[in-house]
């Protein structure tokens, strides 16, 4: 299995191969030991909590118009924020699953923001 940083970091050293197979999975992202992974076509992208600055879930609101009426289809999406500023943004299943793959991170890296903070708007 081929993996890569999500960063600029180099890829944490250990058995990720070992801690991709034990993680679970949400969506397109699964939570390991020391890194959140995002599998894709080419390989698994790594990005380790040492990395990561925050972590939240975001609802993006859709309403599609159908023959039968309005169909509500708000995906939900977990948004992380590395030490560099860059957002990683991944669909994941359900707003629960999303709940339980946040706490799971702020159990292993109690230095990760949970949870979305707008910031104070300078005039």
């Amino acid at each position: 299995m081929k993996f890569r940083s999500e960063t600029s970091a180099p890829l944490p050293q250990g058995d990720l191969e070992g801690e991709f197979r034990r993680s679970g999975s949400v969506g397109a992202v699964r939570a390991g030991e020391t890194c959140l992974f995002y599998p894709g076509l080419t390989g698994v992208g790594v990005l380790p909590y040492g990395e990561l600055k925050q972590l939240y879930l975001r609802k993006e609101q859709v309403a599609a118009r159908m023959c039968c009426g309005v169909v509500d289809a708000s995906p939900i999406f977990l948004m992380a924020v590395d030490t560099g500023g860059q957002v990683h943004k991944t669909s994941i299943r359900d707003t629960d699953s999303g709940k339980a793959l946040l706490a799971q991170v702020a159990r292993r890296a109690p230095h990760v923001e949970i949870g979305y903070r707008r910031a104070d708007k300078k005039q």
